[in-house]
């Protein structure tokens, strides 16, 4: 078959068009840390069934198997290290009110460095949200519904994260001293 050349710009033109719409990402404003974690997110994970806290290597990139061939366990691109699945009410409240706090004194400006040690897992119905949480570089990204909403982070609960996992022996990749 013989393509004349309005045919062949048609094609292509029809082709771009697709591929745009196919790859397309949704324009997601940046969260507005004067409002603390956005409240649907918030409401979100005080009511989840399952809410875990994850203590992640921030190396990221990591492989897919580890080093026993088994599949190894990711958030995005970052390395599930700890887990620890919190059932209670009061634990799960502190921990979501020190992210909020966190949020709320954060400053705009962050680190160009995404190095993430934490993050918040949880789970409704078929519905998952994740917070990945650099406390390191004072950023955050929410995941939830297809999209990933990105927000700044102070480094005020860091302690309170580092608490917890210490009291529950979840493994940590090491600290590194930042001016936070």
């Amino acid at each position: 078959m013989k393509w004349d050349a309005k045919s062949l710009i048609l094609m292509q033109l029809l082709l771009a068009a697709i591929c745009a719409l196919w790859f397309r990402q949704p324009v997601v404003p940046p969260i507005d840390s004067r409002e603390g974690l956005p409240l649907d997110a918030a409401v979100f994970l005080r009511n989840a069934d399952l809410f875990e806290i994850l203590t992640l290597d921030p190396g990221g990139n990591v492989a897919i198997f580890d080093d026993r061939n088994r599949i190894r366990e990711t958030v995005e691109h970052f390395a599930v290290i700890g887990k620890s699945e919190i059932g209670d009410a009061s634990t799960r409240n502190a921990l979501i009110d020190a992210m909020d706090q966190s949020v709320r004194e954060s400053q705009p400006q962050t680190s160009a460095s995404f190095s993430p040690r934490y993050a918040i897992r949880a789970g409704y119905g078929n519905q998952i949200v994740a917070l990945i949480i650099s406390f390191e570089g004072g950023q955050f990204d929410l995941i939830s519904h297809g999209q990933i909403r990105h927000g700044t982070v102070s480094a005020s609960a860091r302690k309170f994260f580092d608490a917890f996992a210490a009291a529950h022996g979840m493994a940590m990749a090491p600290q590194v001293n930042t001016a936070q």
